[in-house]
């Protein structure tokens, strides 16, 4: 779970016809105040709307008032919450799903998630979009206002100011939202993970980032040895104690490149990359073979790992590796 002293994350998930705006926010107060704010009216009324009747029975619909206040209950557009799973805090931590229909936005499915951490709350929150033609836009617009609204909310509890303003969120939410838009495909089956990006760069850009430790460094993890031709060894470091061991096989510049995976415990795999020259942009697809049970686990890590390797082969600020990852984790389980 994100440790509750990181800093704010936000990105999207998932793929442009099924995005799911991810949010992962410390809040800076106890879980029970946090999921009073959450669920009951006078606690929602000081950073979401005014709620009619408290979110805490399944199946039973909400409306609320989207940014209307006490003193202003008319303000804001209409919006209902309907309650699917409520689990109050019990053993430092909750959940709470509702399906989201706005009058704006065809909403979708809200997953937050709590965890206690001292006299703060480590939240996660996914809002999984219904598909339409809209849905990435639609993620973009989601991502930036959930973003906001939970700066509202830890300001509501904390008594600290607002930093998170929705228009000045808005040109990275649509940034990761026209990276998310080039996700071409990310399956696992029978314990083979295959992504396909495309990305707006040069097979040669692309070719740098796979190869050289600067690159790998940008987007993979800690470069302890550095692959330099077919049958080479290297060796990344990814955090503190996981250690990815690895011996090149095909190595063809700018084109095809492959090498084994070894993290302790965990038996061989086998990664590939093929990098597909198109018009203005370069297609990488990936494979990582040989996973069994674990396949599940890699489609979310090499996800996480693809969007930083998208940004830096783009130009763009790259987005962090963990908090995306462990949110995933939470948010696909």
């Amino acid at each position: 779970m994100i440790d509750a002293h990181a800093a704010s994350s936000r990105f999207l998930l998932g793929s442009g016809d099924h995005p799911i705006p991810v949010v992962v926010r410390p809040i800076g107060a106890p879980i029970d105040e946090v999921w009073r704010a959450w669920t009951e009216p006078d606690g929602l009324v000081r950073w979401l709307g005014a709620a009619e009747s408290p979110v805490t029975g399944v199946g039973v619909p909400v409306p609320l008032n989207m940014m209307a206040t006490q003193m202003a209950p008319d303000l804001g557009s209409r919006a209902v919450l309907t309650p699917q799973v409520v689990e109050p805090p019990a053993e430092g931590k909750e959940r709470l799903q509702f399906t989201f229909e706005d009058t704006a936005d065809p909403g979708g499915t809200v997953l937050v998630l709590l965890r206690h951490n001292g006299e703060s709350t480590d939240l996660v929150m996914g809002h999984a979009l219904f598909p339409h033609a809209e849905a990435l836009h639609q993620a973009a617009g989601f991502l930036a206002g959930w973003a906001a609204f939970l700066d509202l909310l830890n300001a509501a509890l904390t008594g600290r100011p607002v930093c998170d303003v929705y228009e000045a969120l808005i040109p990275s939410a649509d940034a990761q939202a026209a990276r998310l838009g080039r996700v071409v495909a990310g399956t696992c089956e029978a314990g083979v993970v295959r992504h396909e990006r495309s990305i707006r760069a040069t097979p040669d850009a692309v070719w740098v980032l796979l190869t050289e430790p600067d690159g790998l460094g940008a987007w993979l993890g800690d470069v302890v040895k550095a692959p330099t031709g077919p049958a080479s060894e290297f060796v990344v470091q990814h955090d503190a104690v996981t250690r990815q061991r690895s011996v090149v096989g095909d190595w063809r510049p700018h084109e095809a490149l492959s090498w084994t995976w070894q993290v302790d415990p965990e038996p061989e795999s086998h990664v590939s990359f093929r990098l597909v020259r198109e018009a203005d942009a370069t297609r990488l697809v990936l494979e990582h073979s040989g996973l069994g049970d674990d396949a599940a686990e890699y489609r979310t890590g090499w996800h996480a790992h693809l969007d930083p390797l998208v940004a830096a082969a783009e130009g763009d600020q790259v987005p962090p590796y963990w908090p995306a990852f462990a949110a995933a984790e939470e948010v696909y389980r």
